[in-house]
């Protein structure tokens, strides 16, 4: 699983109360990304969870009995 924030910079005069012209919006947004962000308009994050899984589980099989301890990060 995993999950993609997209972000993408416009003027608050701009904005519309309309889920229609949302949709537009962002479709628009998504088929020009590549532009807009060369362009600093537009910036997206990527979160792959299977990444963070595997890395909070190798954390898991550590034994702190054994002195095996682990700083996950934030």
């Amino acid at each position: 699983m995993s999950i993609h924030l997209h972000m993408r910079a416009v003027a608050e005069s701009e904005i519309r109360d309309d889920h229609t012209w949302l949709a537009a919006f962002m479709y628009e947004a998504w088929e020009n990304h590549p532009a807009e962000y060369a362009a600093g308009i537009a910036e997206s994050i990527d979160k792959v969870f299977s990444s963070v899984n595997d890395l909070y589980a190798a954390a898991e099989a550590l034994d702190p009995e054994a002195g095996e301890v682990s700083l996950l990060p934030i």
